[in-house]
């Protein structure tokens, strides 16, 4: 079977289910018709009063479990065993009928998978759980809340459900996986691995040669050892990394539409490894999750550590560099010697801005389940820029930041100067030590920071000179995020608050 099986491919494999197992209704009277029919053809809670359920051994859970999904040692039996017929439907009631909460993750994931089960999957987990909700997004909300008890073998399984998909699913989602995070909350993205394939090496234009960006697109800035980069987010939000070089310094960008923003990372990590990364195929708690080639460790886009595998074990974690989100035409006029990613990537995609972004912008909370802050004088989707500093972590609304122009704060001991040429053209962040800054000048090309003693510096991305004596204040990392997603990645982080 290939490798890269989408959604659309697997919906013409299975096609819809059209017949339910339930007897017809009286007819006659319209008011006894269900608006959904059982699909089980004995009620799964019709248990005789008083009668005992026997509970189910970890190897009679097992054995249900790998039956059910029938291609479970090999994705090529799915031709002749999808869509759901008779045996699977009566798998589905036994499950039912155990009412043991060991099933309910696994049919949770069953729902992402959409594969033509999902009236008897919803009403197996109704039956064990006592609950109802529409869809796997509700359903893995509620269990990342309730928190049921895993099946032994639980990852080996999920592994071999998405091996439908992709068949490396299973070196990413196994039992010897050491885990950092609940394995029910690895949620299938839609999307088989690498089907959002990363830029490696992308190809790129001088800011003269450009012809596709309207001044007012989002652009992810980096200028480092006198040289800049934009990466437009209409081309970045397709494939989540581009592998590049920066001023001779090796990166990864990454991008992550779902927990919005952009982060940019050192490409070797903490452990001196420079690890091949590339799309999971699964998000954590709305946030993408690659996995390196190397290990086939899984990684948190916005953390930048190792959550699962070799890399987990060997603390390996990613160091983020700055970074400007800002318009394009406000990064061409800082910066006229900077070149942009060419839409020459390689990869077929509809690169017009905001195509990438349409089903994240419809959506008022988090595109997939995760914790949302509690919170109310900051919107969960409020795009923040999240600073660490001597293990302390502060958001600042980006908003808010960028409307100040300058703003003074300290963190981790350090004081700090956030600078913004104002509304959408980003934030900078530069460690103050012994100066105050007072006010921003200069045209976009030459801009300069002036103290309280009247001295002027000057400032790009990277680091603040001084005219006079050429000392330096270096510019410190940010990520940028949605403030739900950095609050949960970052747990005990502050907020700033004006």
């Amino acid at each position: 079977m290939p490798r890269g099986v989408t959604t659309l491919i697997l919906a013409s494999v299975v096609g819809l289910l059209a017949v339910a197992c339930a007897e017809d209704p009286p007819s006659g009277d319209p008011t006894s018709v269900p608006t959904r029919l059982p699909v089980f053809a004995t009620p799964a809670t019709a248990t005789p009063e008083g009668t005992a359920i026997a509970r189910l051994t970890n190897a009679e859970v097992a054995t249900l479990l790998a039956d059910l999904v029938c291609w479970h040692d090999d994705p090529e039996l799915a031709a002749d065993c999808l869509p759901v017929g008779p045996e699977e439907a009566e798998l589905l009631q036994q499950i039912a009928l155990s009412a043991d909460e060991r099933f309910v993750a696994p049919l949770v994931d069953m729902l992402w998978m959409e594969l033509g089960w999902e009236r008897w999957v919803h009403e197996a987990l109704t039956a064990i759980t006592g609950q109802e909700f529409p869809d796997g997004y509700g359903w893995s909300s509620w269990i990342a809340i309730d928190r049921p008890p895993l099946p032994d073998g639980y990852l080996d399984w999920k592994g071999r459900l998405l091996s439908l998909v992709d068949e490396r699913f299973v070196d990413l989602l196994n039992d010897d996986l050491l885990l950092a995070v609940r394995p029910d909350e690895l949620i299938w993205s839609r999307v088989a691995i690498d089907q959002q394939p990363p830029l490696v090496d992308p190809e790129t234009v001088h800011r003269l040669e450009e012809r596709y960006l309207a001044t007012t697109d989002i652009v992810y800035g980096v200028f480092l050892n006198g040289e800049a980069r934009a990466y437009p987010e209409r081309i970045l939000a397709w494939h989540e990394i581009a592998v590049d070089e920066v001023g001779g310094r090796p990166l990864l960008v990454t991008n992550c539409v779902p927990c919005g923003g952009a982060t940019v990372y050192e490409a070797t990590a903490s452990d001196g490894v420079r690890y091949e990364l590339g799309n999971a195929g699964l998000i954590y708690r709305s946030r993408h999750v690659f996995y390196d080639a190397e290990s086939n460790s899984l990684w948190d886009q916005l953390t930048g550590e190792a959550i699962a595998g070799e890399a987990l074990v060997a603390g390996a974690s990613l160091a983020p560099v700055p970074v400007l989100r800002t318009t394009w035409g406000e990064w061409a006029a800082r910066h006229p010697n900077s070149t942009v990613l060419s839409l020459d990537t390689g990869a077929v995609r509809n690169y017009d801005a905001g195509a990438a972004l349409v089903e994240e912008q419809s959506s008022d909370g988090p595109l997939f389940p995760a914790p949302v802050p509690t919170d109310a004088s900051v919107e969960a989707k409020e795009r923040i820029l999240g600073v660490e500093i001597a293990g302390s972590s502060r958001a600042y609304s980006l908003a808010a930041i960028e409307a100040a122009g300058i703003t003074h704060d300290t963190l981790g001991g350090q004081d700090i100067t956030l600078v913004s040429r104002g509304p959408g053209l980003g934030v900078s962040v530069y460690r103050e030590h012994d100066i105050t800054f007072s006010y921003l000048q200069g045209v976009p090309s030459a801009l300069e920071l002036v103290d309280t003693n009247g001295d002027r510096w000057f400032l790009d991305e990277e680091v603040l000179t001084n005219v006079i004596d050429s000392s330096l204040r270096r510019a410190l990392p940010v990520r940028i995020a949605y403030w739900f997603a950095w609050a949960d990645a970052f747990p005990e982080t502050s907020l700033w608050q004006g």
